[in-house]
């Protein structure tokens, strides 16, 4: 499998890594709006069926699971400011961070920004994240590596749990 594990969803302290390609990737409800905590939302598909695997029997992608906490800086899905106008495939297309400080929803004078504002957000790529004490942002795209480099930089624990289907 040569592509890298990639962020394509997160809900409560669990983050998904999928090597297919993101655009590809799905999951039930990841075309709805979102609600909190992305209940709605099932984990991504992973390989079950007989065509989901390669003629030598390997899966042609996998889906890995992190669980993650961070305590020392407060880090909020997308639900908590776009509720119900977006949903996971438009996450994953770059409109919004999987993870963010809340401060990423205020302007430079810290005034909160409305979300009718955020209507054509600029597309951020997984490798913009930053790690300062005003904003940090996790996009889909973001690898396992860079995923747990910003979670214990930021003083955080990341435990690998392991494949889904496994």
């Amino acid at each position: 499998m040569a592509n890298k594990s990639v962020l394509c969803f997160v809900s409560g302290d669990r983050a998904y890594f999928t090597t297919c390609n993101l655009e590809e990737q799905a999951g039930d409800e990841w075309r709805k709006p979102i609600t909190p905590n992305c209940n709605d939302a099932d984990v991504p598909y992973y390989p079950r069926n007989k065509d989901d695997f390669r003629e030598d029997g390997f899966p042609k992608w996998e889906v890995s699971v992190l669980k993650w906490v961070c305590r020392a800086v407060q880090l909020e899905t997308p639900d908590a400011h776009w509720g119900p106008f977006i949903s996971i495939h438009d996450i994953n297309n770059g409109i919004a961070p999987w993870l963010t400080s809340g401060n990423y929803w205020q302007d430079e004078d810290g005034n909160p920004i409305e979300e009718s504002h955020l209507a054509s957000p600029v597309v951020i790529h997984p490798w913009d994240w930053q790690l300062s004490t005003e904003v940090v942002s996790i996009m889909a795209g973001t690898t396992k590596e860079e995923f747990r480099y910003v979670i214990e930089s930021l003083g955080g624990r990341v435990e690998e749990i392991g494949k889904l289907g496994e």
